[in-house]
């Protein structure tokens, strides 16, 4: 890199714009000389025939000498060699880097892809069928999107191409019958798609969005050539007449018009900065302020230039330059003759060197400025790259801080940090020529991705540790690239990574494995997943990896149900029908238990097969039950219950169960009968529902058929009967058929449930003959008292010599009741 000589002033290599200072620093001779050349013809061309990409804030170069050849060059900004590789066959209509410095590929087509910055193809898709009829010819792009013009004259593009789902949109039809002489895309601020600005033939500019075409009604057109400043609030339009128009990017106000009669179109034109507009002609660049005086500098072969936040680069064949408007803390402590705090500092630093008393005298001159004058010798070293002048300018600071009680010592410990990091990246093998306004855009970590793409792991890593930043990322980048690139073997390999990085927690082994696995590398893939301490990371992989065994034991012994379940459902959606699944559970009790567990809710039919496997005959047999029973269609239930009949009889214990069943069995077949005969809803009822649903319907050959066949006890049958007669609404008819069913014969279940059925009814006469038939006189007693007969149920507890009961009589008794009951009590205690 070269520097401006330390000894010198800096303010004797300025040039003045009007009331401006810029300058034009080389910051490298390119080294273009050092890449191989594999063709006859000269390996880098900066005409315009080509195409020409750089990554803004000091980012790499892309170039393709022969759109047809499709041969994509990358270089550093020192013209370092980085890699070459084809696109595809075809035409390249349109190359730009992406937010991750990935390089995107336009093919005329419509075929879109996206390559690391050393080769690798990362995605590819397509635009679609009308794209690749229409063919595009020009792209332009920002970010990770682009959009691109077609032979038809149509506006097309994508958002976020690096993502797993990239929005492809066209916009509205401009209606053009030529291309258009110029057009700039204006990046979306708020809305999702991009505007184009088109420079029609006839002199107007088209502002074309997603839903309409504006036609901003210019007439100081035709514009050959547009560009758009930093802060997208600027354009610069070249007329066809040979003019420069300056004004703001929604046509609001025009702030100058510079003619230039005579003036063909300029061959590039681009902004330096937000200051001013750089034009190039075949030898002659430009610089035009925003008061129409003009800087101009005369280059013998082609350049390409490159607008920046606070300058511009400028790329030729023997070097790279930067153009900028000299910052305002640097023109005032260098300018000649400046008094500025800053100056006045940055003097008293020679002078206390050279013991003179004229350094106390500055001090003395910004006692209530120092303060100040520090900051701006801090951020002066911030905007220097020659490392000399930069140590001169903190040592200012440095001497300033000392007379202050309380500066904030963060500002100048920062600065001195960011100055290490853009000095190391500004070096020839590196090649990023970082001003320290881009540094600040890019942010630290930006910084550390573009590190990163281009293999600079070492240096990203040392950058991380000295900025405190986490290097996690840095360490599995590489760890990435190591299996994607080594060719060592697969456990000497695994081992080195470890090695490598077992110091540093966190770092995911499962991110690399899943890599090692893509790149075909099985062996390295397992190996490495032995290493990741996460069992959450390790398990999905090894399910991709299709070694379900291992993912399974891996789940199980980190006690994760939710783990588990992932692998037991992948396993039974790949291969239940073989045996080989079943061993791998079997040898897993947890696993066993949840599997049978989500088979009893999921799947009967697995459920059966594994109480097979482990010889439950019973708990097989109960399941087949389940899912007959569960059928609507009789032939279907009886087969099923006819096959766990079978699956019973196959055990001794199941005895039991499989009489059961044969009973059940047997019910559906008489339900069935009796449901066809009687059009009403028998079939799935318990037995003893059916009995009573029978009862109620009054069928009484039916029910006792079912009575003899199923050997219905009597006093069941009369509890039943009884059952059935207390559902009758009508109480006068429940107890009409009470009274005929005790007229039948002495009931088999005593008289207290016919009691109880009058008591509900209302009607305590006929209780009462009821309870007259109870045997016990304590059961009388109680009874009595429920119907208000106090002095009877008195009478049976006497005659029964039950205190306890004639003292409960007693405490459920109305008031006048209770005298009489008193009496019975006395007499059985003088008794």
């Amino acid at each position: 890199m070269m520097f401006v000589d330390s000894q010198a002033s800096p303010a004797g290599y300025w040039q003045k714009l009007r009331d401006k200072q810029y300058r034009k620093r080389e910051l490298y001779k390119m080294k273009w000389a050092d890449v191989p050349r594999a063709n006859a013809y000269s390996f880098v061309d900066l005409g315009v025939n080509g195409l020409f990409c750089a990554a803004p804030l000091a980012g790499p170069i892309a170039l393709i000498k022969d759109v047809e050849d499709a041969r994509i060059r990358v270089f550093t900004s020192a013209g370092t060699f980085v890699s070459e590789f084809s696109a595809a066959k075809g035409v390249v209509s349109g190359l730009s880097w992406s937010d991750n410095y990935n390089l995107i590929c336009v093919m005329a087509d419509g075929t879109v892809f996206v390559f690391s910055a050393f080769g690798h193809l990362l995605s590819m898709f397509s635009m679609g069928e009308d794209v690749a009829k229409d063919q595009i010819v020009q792209c332009q792009g920002w970010g990770s999107s682009f959009v691109g013009l077609t032979v038809n004259n149509h506006f097309v593009g994508v958002l976020d191409v690096e993502s797993d789902e990239p929005r492809i949109f066209t916009l509205a039809d401009p209606d053009l019958t030529i291309p258009p002489l110029s057009w700039i895309v204006l990046p979306p601020t708020t809305e999702d798609t991009p505007t184009v600005l088109a420079a029609t033939d006839n002199g107007t500019i088209l502002l074309v969005s997603l839903s309409e075409v504006h036609d901003q009604l210019l007439s100081n057109g035709p514009f050959n050539r547009m560009c758009l400043s930093p802060s997208g609030k600027l354009l610069a339009c070249f007329t066809c007449e040979g003019a420069l128009w300056v004004t703001t990017s929604d046509f609001a106000k025009s702030l100058s018009t510079l003619p230039m009669k005579g003036k063909p179109a300029p061959a590039q034109m681009a902004w330096c900065g937000n200051d001013s507009v750089l034009i190039f002609w075949d030898n002659t660049l430009l610089v035009v302020g925003p008061t129409k005086e003009t800087l101009s500098f005369k280059y013998e072969e082609p350049v390409r230039l490159l607008t920046e936040c606070d300058g511009a680069r400028i790329i030729s064949q023997e070097k790279c330059e930067f153009l900028q408007r000299v910052p305002e803390v640097i023109v005032n402590i260098f300018q000649i003759g400046s008094t500025s705090a800053g100056a006045m500092l940055y003097d008293a630093v020679d002078h206390f060197a050279a013991k003179s008393s004229k350094a106390d005298e500055n001090l003395r001159s910004i006692k209530d400025d120092l303060a100040a004058a520090v900051d701006c010798c801090i951020e002066a070293a911030g905007h220097e790259f020659n490392p000399k002048l930069q140590l001169s300018l903190l040592k200012a600071a440095s001497f300033g801080k000392t007379f202050l009680d309380s500066y904030p010592h963060q500002k100048y410990v920062s600065m001195c940090k960011t100055l290490r990091v853009l000095n190391a990246v500004r070096q020839y093998d590196v090649g990023f020529p970082l001003t320290y306004p881009q540094y600040l855009r890019l942010t630290p970590e930006g910084l550390i991705r573009r590190l990163v793409s281009f293999s600079q792991h070492l240096l990203s890593l040392r950058i991380c540790q000295h900025l405190g930043l986490p290097t996690n990322p840095v360490l599995l980048s590489w760890a990435i690239e190591k299996v994607r690139r080594s060719k060592a073997d697969d456990i000497e390999l695994s081992h080195h990574i470890y090695r490598m990085l077992k110091d540093f927690p966190g770092v995911s082994f499962a991110r690399i494995a899943s890599v090692a696995y893509k790149a075909n590398r099985k062996q390295l893939a397992t190996r490495l997943l032995d290493y990741e301490p996460r069992a959450a990371d390790q398990v999905p992989l090894l399910l991709s990896m299709e070694q379900e065994e291992l993912a399974l034991s891996k789940a199980v012994d980190c006690g994760d149900t939710d783990l588990v379940y992932l692998v037991l459902l992948r396993m039974i959606h790949k291969s239940k029908s073989t045996a080989e699944f079943l061993e791998s559970v079997l040898r897993q009790p947890l696993a066993l238990d949840l599997l049978l567990a989500y088979c009893r809710e999921h799947d009967h039919a697995l459920l059966k097969r594994l109480y097979n496997v482990l010889n439950e005959t019973r708990l097989k047999a109960n399941v087949i039950v389940r899912d007959a029973f569960a059928e609507d269609n009789i032939d279907n239930m009886s087969s099923g219950l006819q096959t766990a009949l079978a699956t019973y009889l196959t055990s001794k214990e199941c005895s039991f169960h499989a009489k059961m069943l044969e009973e059940q069995a047997r019910l559906l077949l008489v339900q069935k009968d009796f449901e066809d005969a009687t059009g009403e809803k028998l079939l799935g009822l318990p037995l003893n529902d059916t009995v009573c649903r029978l009862l109620d319907l009054g069928d009484s050959k039916k029910v006792n058929k079912i009575v003899k066949i199923f050997k219905i006890p009597d006093k069941t049958f009369w509890w039943l009967r009884i059952r059935t007669i207390c559902s009758t609404p009508d109480p006068q008819l429940r107890l009409k058929q009470l009274a005929a069913l005790a007229r039948e014969k002495k009931s088999p279940i005593g008289y207290e449930p016919f009691a109880e059925v009058c008591i509900s009814s209302g009607d305590l006469d006929a209780a009462a003959q009821y309870i007259d038939k109870i045997v016990s006189l304590s059961m009388q007693a109680d009874f009595y008292a429920r119907i208000g007969a106090w002095d009877a149920a008195a009478t049976l507890a006497l005659q029964e010599k039950n205190a306890g009961l004639l003292e409960s009589l007693l405490a459920r008794c109305p008031a006048s009741e209770r005298e009489n009951i008193l009496a019975k009590l006395n007499l059985l205690g003088s008794a």
